[in-house]
């Protein structure tokens, strides 16, 4: 009896499950075609993140829907706003290539290395509290940076926790490259929105 009282839950989260992991793997392939002007990097991963936030709190049916015409509606505005920051990681691109491609680097330079790729964690690490919180709280865009900065290292460890699932998912991405096309973004962006929204609960209750 009680096994059968369980079947209808256990259909209910394999649904629920299989749900997600369509609509995560079809935002993600979306995201990619999106991406493929380099210029609408920036528009694209600010939609991805509207849409996963939407479905995380169950308010979207149709998420590749809502993905097209918000694109459609802000992607140039959203441009306009953020387009510095494709400015800022075609650097560090340009930096980590110039890295690799010396075979006689001096102490000094491994040093510099470390630094760079701290700031490069940082700066992702702002960018996705960033593009989060723009779905959360009513904010211009200088105090959302400040705020992104802020609860960085006011939750340090849960963000080092963050890090580290990022990093795990992008090794298993390198190894299975398969799981890029599916997953590459859209997973990364429905952690961090789960791990952005708790750290600013934990800042509204401690207020």
């Amino acid at each position: 009896m009680e096994r059968e009282k369980n079947i209808p839950k256990q259909t209910s989260v394999i649904v629920r499950f299989t749900e997600w992991f369509a609509n995560l793997s079809l935002l993600n392939m979306i995201w990619l075609l999106f991406c493929i002007p380099v210029v609408t990097i920036i528009p694209a991963t600010e939609s991805l993140f509207y849409v996963v936030n939407r479905l995380y709190k169950g308010k979207e049916k149709h998420p590749v829907q809502l993905f097209l015409s918000h694109f459609k509606e802000n992607g140039w505005r959203n441009f306009k706003q953020n387009g510095y920051l494709l400015v800022i990681y075609a650097l560090f691109l340009f930096d980590f290539v110039v890295i690799r491609n010396r075979t006689d680097l001096p102490d000094w330079m491994y040093l510099f290395t470390v630094a760079i790729t701290v700031l490069f964690v940082l700066v992702v690490l702002l960018s996705v509290y960033y593009f989060s919180l723009k779905n959360m709280i009513e904010l211009n865009t200088g105090k959302r940076w400040l705020l992104s900065f802020y609860l960085i290292f006011k939750y340090i460890l849960s963000n080092l926790g963050l890090s580290l699932a990022l990093a795990l998912l992008f090794i298993l991405m390198f190894l299975w490259p398969t799981l890029g096309i599916f997953f590459s973004m859209s997973v990364p962006v429905l952690i961090s929105t789960l791990v952005v929204e708790r750290n600013l609960s934990k800042l509204h209750e401690n207020k």
